[in-house]
């Protein structure tokens, strides 16, 4: 995804080290501090975690639009333009608009389960 957005090898590398495990050594008053360990996945509070989710939710709104282009899952068209809305995001929570219908249900079942396998969050399902 970061290649997608256009982000450098360079600063790739950076948040794989960040994310994935390292040492990583930081400037303080422009003196580098001693080496930190850096361990496997991100720890809740950590700064980069609301980034690189967007970075991840991202996929996610691409799949949606894919899946509505191709007819696979039918949103609701809304304003004189029908404008098509598959699903809204804020922050950490994210809506899925559609048609009521099984075939809808059943493509956005397949969706999420892909997007759970893809980046390994969790898919909350709430009923009202």
């Amino acid at each position: 995804m970061l290649h997608r957005f256009g982000f450098c090898e360079k600063w790739i590398d950076w948040i794989r080290v960040c994310v994935f495990a390292g040492n990583l050594s930081v400037l303080v008053n422009g003196s580098p501090t001693p080496e930190i360990s850096i361990q496997r996945g991100l720890k809740q509070g950590d700064p980069l975690a609301p980034f690189l989710f967007l970075l991840v939710v991202e996929g996610f709104s691409g799949v949606m639009r894919k899946a509505v282009e191709s007819n696979l899952f039918k949103g609701v068209s809304i304003g004189r333009e029908s404008v098509v809305i598959s699903h809204l995001q804020y922050a950490d929570d994210t809506v899925c608009i559609g048609e009521p219908s099984v075939e809808n249900l059943w493509s956005l079942k397949a969706i999420l389960r892909g997007f759970e396998m893809a980046s390994g969050l969790k898919t909350w399902f709430n009923s009202f």
